[in-house]
């Protein structure tokens, strides 16, 4: 257990080791004026036919809500190193960033809120994964490596970012932004098993960047990111190219500040609350704090005390592929996880059995995340 909280933690304080655009962030809030927003940024390429599999086995959650279609956005990309996605909300201008990791994959990253007051909420500062990570190995008995989200051992094919009403390219230089209802982002990387020679939870990183052999994939991976407003929505395909044993694993996570994530409520797949988990207000400093575990929930909602008009919808949609079908005990899971910040977890696989996943496997997941002003809350 204490190994796997060091790991854990490691992938928390990777943070500092990011090329982030957090610094740029705070001075570059505010929608840029029309007169900066470029009208011919958009290639005449269109949208791959084939960007995953297509085959995903959903079960909807009777209580989710309608998913976005249309909002109006503005993308801006600021650095080579990262884009930022802004809209217009009830409660002001919501900014989500996704952001180049050392190891040269994009990932989801900060979420913030500009009210109308100019005050800056960060409810995810950027400093913890959302897409997934998984704990595997070569054997049944083997070491566990992990690999995906904060943790390394996954490198870049491509990235490619579409109008998804048009369908058309976008390339954007630095500083340019963009307006448009519907963006999908197209990510493809490599899921690897490079050792962890140092202890540190850390394979495949930024100063080995092309380290690993042939030898080394797992697993190629197709992310179809769709940003509509405040809706994000993740499409993730697996195609394992070897044998491999997953260990506990999570497909689906949400990292948040406690002070508007302090409460989860937890709903079954029949739309109704499970459970209502309460953290502690000031959590424990070593990453020791309760997991709060073994919720068998497919969608939550997540709300803090210091407004708790700004709630979190998120929710999985492929009940087998993301969650076993709820087989293994640890299932969803609210951790309590330091001094401000709590996280939500969505798990497959078992703790403490390696699960085989056979070479020529193919799976999809699809998780959403939704933020939701609510003035009655």
């Amino acid at each position: 257990m204490k190994r796997f909280l060091t790991m854990l933690l490691a992938g928390m304080l990777c943070a500092s080791a990011l090329a982030s655009c957090s610094n740029n962030e705070e001075k570059t809030e505010s929608l840029p004026e029309s007169s900066e927003i470029s009208e011919v940024s958009e290639e005449e390429i269109a949208m791959p036919e084939y960007w995953g599999s297509n085959d995903y086995k959903l079960t909807v959650n009777p209580s989710s809500p309608a998913e976005l279609e249309s909002k109006e956005m503005i993308l801006t990309k600021v650095s080579d190193k990262c884009y930022r996605i802004e809209t217009e909300t009830d409660a002001g201008k919501l900014a989500l960033t996704i952001e180049e990791m050392p190891w040269g994959t994009f990932n989801l990253w900060s979420w913030k809120l500009t009210t109308k007051d100019n005050k800056i909420i960060p409810f995810v500062p950027g400093s913890t994964d959302w897409e997934y990570v998984y704990r595997t190995s070569k054997s049944q008995n083997g070491a566990v490596i992990w690999s995906g989200g904060n943790h390394g051992n996954e490198t870049l094919i491509s990235l490619a970012l579409y109008n998804g009403e048009t369908e058309s390219e976008i390339i954007l230089a630095n500083g340019e932004s963009i307006k448009l209802n519907k963006l999908h982002i197209i990510e493809k990387t490599k899921l690897l098993w490079t050792a962890d020679t140092d202890g540190d939870g850390y394979g495949y990183r930024y100063k080995d960047r092309d380290s690993y052999a042939e030898s080394d994939i797992y697993a190629e991976v197709t992310r179809k990111y769709t940003v509509i407003g405040e809706q994000v929505k993740l499409n993730v395909d697996y195609n394992y190219l070897q044998d491999t044993y997953h260990k506990l694993s999570y497909t689906g996570m949400f990292p948040i500040d406690k002070k508007y994530g302090l409460y989860c409520d937890m709903v079954g797949t029949d739309g109704n609350i499970i459970k209502t988990i309460e953290t502690s207000k000031v959590g424990k400093a070593d990453y020791s704090g309760p997991m709060n575990d073994k919720n068998a929930a497919n969608r939550v909602h997540i709300y803090g005390y210091t407004d708790p008009r700004y709630r979190f919808d998120i929710r999985v949609n492929t009940f087998e592929d993301s969650l076993d079908s709820m087989k293994n005990s640890f299932k969803t899971a609210f951790w309590d996880m330091n001094t401000g910040h709590n996280k939500l977890y969505f798990s497959k696989y078992d703790a403490n059995t390696a699960t085989l996943v056979p070479a020529g496997t193919k799976f999809s997941t699809e998780c959403i995340w939704l933020f939701v002003f609510d003035e009655d809350a």
